[in-house]
């Protein structure tokens, strides 16, 4: 056995009709996956094709060698397209030299797939055309096309996965799970039905050793994070064998994860026969719409907040904070009563509820109880306007939330920037309880542009012309708002503004939970997520998992606060970004 090309990531290959050379979609140092090309015998040095920053993979070799197709997202939408490259009449020659591998690349061309975004390719017998289908499960149709671009038309309406064609125009395929073949409009399936039986135990088994190989191969840290791997198999694999039902299993491989101390390992359980796997909807804690005083454990069971925009918030004469609730349901109770017994399972059903006012007088009304996901989304909202008010109150001061880091968040995100720019002399990001995403590059775009000159056209405004930027671009005060739920990609953001002193970062410190990973199905237990790739301090060299950005103000935020509706961290902002607007050079005066 020979090794003939490196890489950290297993590529995409195919090889050429001949067998003396792979075609590869292979991962770089800067996670960029281009196409390559290396001889089968490991003689010479692999070949970069396309050296092109866009993704590129799923390369495919024409069966008569002239031709290779691949993926390639180099369209500025970021959309999948079908690319090819020619390699002459004669395909790859035996001494071909580099300069000329990457002369073929340069000369690379799209294939016309109508906006359709391709996968699952492969090539006719001839060579003269494509089959493939849409990366869009949700259609059903296989397409044809030509090698040329042009001409394509749809083979069949349905969905399933292409093997190869035959020479005789056969299409081999599988279409729901069986094995076909189709020539013409003509289809013959060869459904296969075996009844397997396997011992609980061994399948336990086997499931779990897939698990703990993966993380063992696949996870970030080869050492583990310190922890020895093999003792912790022989540790928990007797526990998961010998687990009852699917939610043991899930437990243990829960607990297993856990020797890592990492952030975004999961493993997701996958039902047994026969297992019902649903969550029982009396289970289910359901929210009042009332938050209750519990600074004393006696007493009467005080309303502190009414959640805003709940069901019981609207009610005609609905709660207010500071009166009582004498009885739920018809019994009576205090500050010291079990609510779970009345809100469990109690989504969206009626509850009778009397409460007694300032004035000592009662009043029954209908409760009906929310999902506490609800009130979250009720309560972020509420917190969103309340800071929005605070900073438009007598000020040039934009405040803006983002809650994810996605793209359309992104892109709308941008346009509320732009916005600002005209009526706002300094902003504040709100990236509490950011959950992440992948945008944090694009955000720094926006808000760390160098500042590098200025225009003013015959008769007009000082400025710099938009067309002229990458993106919209932020250069005024600027503070950033993180608690302990920025996660993932809005701490890498969080750490870049700290690192550039962009500007300040107010709140506690971030969740501390900084890893790319993937996710794999492990036949018959589940799904396991592993994080491969490690994030660190471009100058430091500390790894961000486990280590949050820090805040430049460490200003909590306490339970009373959040009862009471106040807001010290943005407090702390507004008081910040007066005096950044307030302190902020001059710009200077145009001169000859």
């Amino acid at each position: 056995m020979k090794r003939v090309f490196e890489c950290w990531n297993p590529p995409t290959f195919d090889w050429s009709p001949c067998g003396g050379w792979l075609v590869l979609g292979a991962i770089d140092e800067q996670s960029n996956r281009d196409i390559w090309i290396v001889r089968a015998d490991g003689g010479g040095k692999p070949v970069n094709l396309t050296r092109n920053p866009a993704f590129e993979g799923s390369p495919r070799w024409s069966p008569d060698g002239r031709w290779i197709v691949f993926n390639g997202r180099r369209d500025p939408s970021g959309k999948l397209e079908l690319w090819r490259i020619g390699l002459g009449r004669d395909g790859i020659e035996p001494d071909v030299p580099e300069a000329r591998l990457h002369q073929l690349g340069d000369l690379a061309k799209p294939i016309s797939t109508r906006g359709i975004e391709p996968t699952r390719v492969i090539w006719a017998a001839d060579s003269k055309s494509i089959l493939f289908q849409s990366a869009n499960e949700t259609n059903r149709r296989l397409y044809r096309v030509p090698v040329t671009g042009s001409g394509m038309s749809e083979v069949t309406a349905q969905r399933g996965i292409p093997i190869r064609m035959t020479a005789d125009g056969a299409l081999l395929w599988r279409v729901d799970r069986v094995p076909a073949v189709r020539r013409g409009a003509e289809q013959e399936e060869f459904p296969i039905s075996v009844l397997l039986e396997r011992k609980r135990e061994d399948l336990l088994k086997i499931g779990f050793r897939k698990a703990w190989r993966m993380i063992g191969e696949r996870f970030y840290d080869p050492e583990t994070n310190g922890r020895d791997w093999l003792e912790i198999r022989k540790r928990y694999e007797p526990l998961a064998v010998n687990s009852r039902d699917s939610r043991q299993f899930d437990r243990v491989m829960s607990q297993m994860l856990g020797e890592l101390n990492a952030s975004h390992l999961a493993f997701v359980r996958k039902g047994w026969p026969k297992e019902d796997t649903r969550l029982r909807t009396n289970d289910v804690t359901a929210h009042p719409g009332l938050v209750f005083d519990d600074s004393n454990t006696q007493g009467p069971l005080v309303i502190a907040r009414v959640v805003e925009g709940s069901p019981v918030s609207k009610l005609e004469r609905s709660p207010q904070a500071g009166e009582t609730v004498v009885r739920i349901a018809g019994k009576k109770v205090d500050n010291r009563s079990p609510l779970h017994e009345f809100f469990n399972g109690a989504e969206s059903s009626p509850l009778p509820l009397v409460v007694r006012g300032s004035d000592g007088r009662e009043r029954t009304m209908e409760l009906r109880c929310v999902s506490y996901d609800l009130v979250r989304l009720l309560d972020r909202k509420a917190l969103e306007e309340s800071c929005r008010s605070r900073a438009n109150h007598g000020s040039r001061i934009a405040y803006l939330p983002f809650a994810k880091m996605d793209w359309q968040a992104f892109l709308d995100l941008e346009i509320e920037i732009y916005r600002a720019y005209g009526r706002a002399d300094g902003l504040i990001l709100d990236l509490r309880n950011n959950s992440g995403g992948r945008v944090a590059d694009h955000l720094l775009a926006v808000f760390c542009q160098p500042v590098h000159s200025f225009t003013i056209p015959r008769d007009g405004p000082r400025g710099y012309p938009h067309d002229r930027r990458i993106r919209v671009a932020w250069d005024k005060p600027l503070v950033v708002l993180c608690n302990e739920n920025t996660y993932s990609n809005a701490e890498i953001f969080c750490h870049a503004i700290k690192q550039t002193r962009r500007g300040p970062l107010v709140g506690v410190a971030t969740a501390g939970g900084v890893i790319s990973a993937v996710s794999e199905t492990i036949a018959d237990v589940g799904r396991l997520q592993v994080p491969f790739r490690g994030w660190y301090h471009a100058r430091s060299g500390l790894d961000m998992d486990l280590n949050g950005a820090v805040p430049d103000h460490h200003v909590p935020m306490t339970p009373a606060d959040e009862i009471s509706g106040q807001d010290p961290q943005m407090e702390k902002a507004l008081e910040i970004i007066r005096k950044e607007i307030n302190t902020r050079p001059s710009p200077v005066e145009p001169t000859k």
